[in-house]
């Protein structure tokens, strides 16, 4: 694990989301003295499965967070695609390869807070930023108070204000025509039906494949973690939502004729979300004019989960070369 150096420069961190955390710890080891503002009062388990590569774990190690990580994330060696209606394996490759380590997003974010407040670092919550002002620099609290720094991280997500700051103007999401079903549950609601309980009697993960439609299933913990996703053709009226409630009738619809392990694992899902897969066109720049505010994370880089690489060991790169 790598030692902090003497601290100089104050980062200040817009943002406590996993990059903003990778920010920090990055930024700690460097030698600078870190404070992030997150507006959220209190985190909950939001979300559902991400995978984290060994790109990203090579930081993580260093930064002494590997152990948190690999206590939550899926252990099986490999991953199977299959078809899409007799389940039929077509190829194996090694889960590493494809995304790492993936369990629960809200589990990864909760050790990357624990770490970053293990090393001292402070992270204000409850604290909304309402402006940034390059030229001192600094940022303006809702409360009015006026926090000045050396450097400004915009780590503060997708709908990043931040962005605007540094673009000066508003950029709009685009749909890709396409959304997901996602779902989390209990392992144990499979583990008594003859198809769908192989898939939680301990760490697996497999992708079946059919006509312009693929389902990714993961099961974590032992097996007492289950999710699932599946793509369809977006809806007009969907809006940009992590939290739009989904119909498991019309997932479990959409997949009438697959392959039973799969299809009775989604029925006895008991709920789902409907995620409209959106991104956005490339900034010409991730840094104001005056370099003093840099955006990272998903303020700078929104891109389709279907790319399957976390862009978390990229923002934490740039940090570390600041």
């Amino acid at each position: 694990m790598a030692e902090p150096q003497e601290k100089g420069m104050r980062v200040l961190i817009v943002g406590a989301g996993l990059g903003g955390c990778a920010a920090a710890m990055a930024m700690h080891f460097q030698g600078f003295e870190v404070i992030i503002y997150e507006k959220i009062r209190k985190f909950q388990r939001l979300g559902d499965s991400l995978g984290l590569g060994e790109n990203a774990l090579r930081l993580l190690d260093q930064w002494g967070c590997t152990d948190k990580i690999k206590a939550i994330g899926n252990t099986s060696p490999v991953f199977h695609i299959r078809r899409f209606d007799t389940g039929e394996i077509i190829a194996t490759q090694r889960l590493m390869d494809m995304a790492g380590y993936i369990g629960h997003r809200g589990d990864y974010h909760q050790a990357f807070i624990d770490r970053v407040t293990e090393l001292g670092i402070l992270i204000q919550m409850g604290s909304e930023i309402v402006a940034i002002d390059e030229s001192k620099p600094s940022v303006t609290l809702k409360t009015g108070e006026i926090i000045f720094a050396d450097v400004v991280i915009g780590a503060d997500g997708i709908k990043s204000p931040c962005r605007e700051l540094v673009l000066g103007y508003q950029d709009a999401p685009k749909s890709s025509g396409y959304a997901c079903w996602r779902a989390y549950t209990e392992g144990s609601r499979l583990k008594d039906d003859p198809y769908a309980s192989v898939l939680v009697q301990q760490d697996t993960m497999n992708v079946w494949i059919g006509p312009d439609k693929h389902v990714v299933q993961n099961t974590c913990k032992g097996g007492k973690e289950f999710n699932w996703i599946a793509n369809h053709k977006a809806s007009k009226d969907l809006g940009e939502s992590w939290s739009e409630p989904g119909s498991i009738e019309d997932a479990v619809a959409s997949v009438e004729g697959w392959d039973p392990t799969i299809v009775n694992a989604m029925k006895l899902t008991p709920s789902c979300l409907d995620w409209l897969i959106v991104y956005r066109d490339p900034l010409p720049t991730w840094i104001s004019k005056t370099g003093t505010v840099t955006l990272i994370g998903d303020a700078a880089h929104p891109h389709l989960p279907t790319s399957a690489q976390v862009l978390l060991s990229l923002a934490a790169q740039q940090c570390s070369h600041a």
